[in-house]
């Protein structure tokens, strides 16, 4: 819980309710303070600066803080964790083998971040 908004926080409508996004992190307001809460299905106009791009099941995603968001009409929608997944660690669950990297022209690579092994092609 804080008593202020970061400084240049985006308000953002979501229903009837307001959400406040800055860097990556979603407030709600709760009295005169406001809550770090997780986002429902609501679409930001920008990406958090600290975002990746990933692949799952032939899609891409954009994950940062625990969240995952998806390309939408007028920004960034936040994505439900895709199955199989952890929404804290990107990783699927132990004993799940990770697919086939087949190499095309335009390969992206994903270098670790957050303690993962080494670099692959996805």
């Amino acid at each position: 819980m804080v008593t202020a908004l970061p400084p240049a926080a985006i308000d953002i409508v979501f229903g009837r309710q307001h959400l406040f996004f800055r860097a990556g992190v979603w407030f709600r307001p709760e009295g005169p303070n406001y809550v770090v809460v997780a986002p429902p299905g609501v679409v930001a106009p920008v990406l958090p600066p600290s975002y990746s791009t990933v692949w799952i099941g032939g899609a891409s995603y954009y994950y940062a803080n625990g969240v995952y968001y998806t390309q939408a009409p007028g920004g960034y929608a936040v994505a439900p964790t895709p199955p199989g997944y952890d929404a804290a660690t990107m990783q699927p669950p132990p004993g799940v083998p990770p697919p086939v990297a087949q190499s095309t022209p335009g390969t992206r690579f994903v270098y670790p971040r957050n303690g993962q092994t080494e670099p692959h092609d996805c």
